[in-house]
């Protein structure tokens, strides 16, 4: 069950909220036993005013096991996004 909150939506899942951010920059940061992805908010530069600001919105710190894991599973998805789409039938015309 989803609600919409003012500030962010949660999700509710085995009764633990979780928050759902959204995110269009991002920062990678590891050490010998974990990955760190930090998650930012940057106004787009179509909308007024921006000052190219990054706002934290979320920090995930993860194994390097998940961190394999994670990069496998985004590979599979850019892949499967990338294949080229098959193209449109051409509508004949007569002259």
């Amino acid at each position: 069950m989803a609600r919409k909150t003012k500030k962010s939506l949660e999700v509710e899942h085995r009764e633990v909220p979780v928050q759902v951010v959204y995110s269009n920059e991002l920062g990678i940061g590891y050490s010998d036993t974990e990955v760190v992805i930090n998650f930012a908010f940057s106004t787009p530069r179509y909308l007024e005013p921006h000052n190219d600001v990054e706002v934290p919105v979320a920090r995930v710190i993860l194994t390097w096991e998940v961190a394999e894991t994670l990069l496998e599973t985004l590979k599979g998805l850019v892949e499967k996004h990338k294949k080229p789409q098959k193209p449109k039938r051409k509508v004949k015309s007569r002259s």
